[in-house]
């Protein structure tokens, strides 16, 4: 049963991810950084620099490590990807909604 909600849960942010983002892998392009008010965002900062420097992310994928900020249509959307709590991968796509 919990397995079954795992796969729903999982299904349901991919499905979220690409109505928002895009068709994943395909529109998302590797940076190597991202601005936000408070500083810099780079591979290898911290949750909390990224906490600190943009505020808390339009959306968590917990199971994917992932913290998306869409800021509207004027920026662009970035997905920021984390292993043991330090950035991994910035991507960015299109405008945000």
């Amino acid at each position: 049963m919990i397995r079954t909600k795992n796969v729903f849960f999982g299904l349901l942010v991919l499905l979220s991810l690409v109505l928002v983002c895009g068709t994943p892998g395909l529109a998302l392009e590797d940076v190597n950084s991202m601005a936000c008010d408070n500083g810099p965002v780079n591979i290898g900062d911290k949750e909390l620099t990224v906490f600190s420097n943009c505020g808390e992310p339009s959306r968590r994928n917990y199971e994917m490590h992932q913290w998306v900020y869409d800021s509207g249509p004027s920026e662009p959307v970035y997905v920021l990807t984390f292993d043991n709590g330090k950035v991994v991968k910035i991507q960015t796509d299109q405008w945000g909604s």
